[in-house]
């Protein structure tokens, strides 16, 4: 295998520069997403969930929605280590 040139090293950092904005942009929406969970079950933003049952319901569906997000984060971490550790092109 040929030694991998400036120019693709160059695009490696460029690629991994768009994966680390990628991983702020989820975390950004994942801490929005904790700062108003309290208020959309108090009804003190648009679409309260107050009864319990929609209480229960929601917070299922937002400990899940915040579940797949870190996987999300899991994933942009291991491909940027790809993109950047040793072994990167």
């Amino acid at each position: 295998m040929s030694a991998p040139t400036t120019s693709s090293r160059v695009r490696l950092a460029e690629v991994a520069q768009l994966v680390e904005q990628a991983a702020t942009d989820v975390d950004d929406v994942q801490r929005t997403l904790e700062t108003r969970v309290d208020s959309l079950i108090s009804g003190t933003a648009a679409g309260p969930v107050r009864s319990g049952g929609a209480t229960a319901t929601f917070l299922r569906a937002f400990t899940d929605v915040d579940a797949q997000l870190s996987r999300v984060q899991d994933g942009l971490a291991e491909l940027h280590r790809h993109l950047t550790g040793p072994g990167a092109a």
